[in-house]
């Protein structure tokens, strides 16, 4: 079993503060631009920033890894990044955050159910701690301004399949991609959904909006930031983290955005109940069940 080190959680805490912080730069984004443009403007500048470090891992394409590079590039690089802008366009964007703590709960799944993992028991209550802790997040039967979540649930639906696209991106990371280095990867990754992007983004009035809306710059350089350290240095600490610990462990950072998004929400007006609160703790604790290591047996067998 690999060891969390100084250097994991650091990583770690660094994805939480920046993932944390992508929901209300969407919700900036969005302002301006349709969240189908947000989305493939975040991926295509992910993929232009990623050039400038790995262009030379264009020299060679790695065939016997086309298929998981294919699924890691659209479920983990592709698909989420246009449904999360299309689900904080009608549901508070710190809701949209806590969907996020699914996401360790679908690795798990996609993990024992394809991948052969194996799991000990205080790491499988410690998900499930964690997705009770985002159900009472979330609370679907609580008011917002637009009127009950229920109302809504397309739209939490969106969000929660982007964090199923991310349970089985990091599944192929983990066991089918942990013999390829983190910037090779990320950069055939972002080529995959990228190209598609820029394509989609091409194909729409995004330019006319860039030039001729007021606060359109604004919002390009949320969404640009959201690009270049959301997505594409994340993703690249991201994949260095699974390899430096496990699946499990990467995709833990999800249960913590949700602190960073309720509060960038609270900020911003967004209201915070009681049941978010609990939640947090919720959710806190199933951080601290998944990575709490196993005692060590004593000689005696006690």
């Amino acid at each position: 079993m690999k060891q969390t080190t100084p250097i994991a959680w650091g990583i770690f805490f660094l994805l939480v503060s920046v993932w944390g912080s992508s929901f209300i730069l969407m919700k900036r984004g969005i302002e301006t631009f349709t969240p189908d443009q947000v989305g493939a403007l975040r991926i295509a500048i992910a993929l232009l920033f990623t050039l400038l470090y790995g262009a030379k891992h264009l020299l060679r394409f790695p065939w016997k890894d086309g298929w998981s590079l294919l699924v890691v590039g659209l479920l983990g690089n592709g698909i989420p990044y246009i449904l999360l802008p299309m689900a904080v366009a009608h549901i508070p964007s710190g809701v949209v955050g806590i969907t996020n703590a699914l996401t360790p709960l679908f690795t798990l799944l996609v993990g024992l159910l394809f991948f052969q993992r194996s799991l000990r028991r205080m790491q499988a209550i410690g998900v499930l701690v964690g997705f009770l802790g985002a159900v009472l997040l979330i609370n679907p039967l609580s008011e917002t301004a637009e009127g009950s979540l229920l109302d809504a649930w397309p739209y939490l639906l969106m969000a929660a399949v982007s964090t199923l696209c991310y349970g089985i991106s990091v599944n192929f990371i983990g066991h089918k991609l942990s013999h390829m280095g983190p910037i090779p990867m990320t950069m055939w990754a972002f080529v995959i959904a990228g190209v598609p992007a820029i394509g989609w983004l091409a194909a729409t009035d995004f330019t006319q909006r860039l030039t001729t809306l007021p606060g359109a710059w604004e919002s390009f350089a949320f969404v640009a930031f959201m690009g270049i350290v959301g997505t594409s240095v994340a993703i690249t600490l991201f994949n260095h983290l699974i390899n430096l610990t496990s699946p499990l462990f990467a995709t833990s950072t999800t249960y913590v955005v949700p602190v960073v998004a309720l509060l960038w929400g609270l900020m911003d007006g967004e209201e915070l109940g009681l049941h978010h609160a609990f939640g947090l703790l919720t959710i806190l604790l199933g951080v601290f069940l998944v990575n709490k290591k196993p005692r060590q047996a004593s000689p005696d067998g006690v």
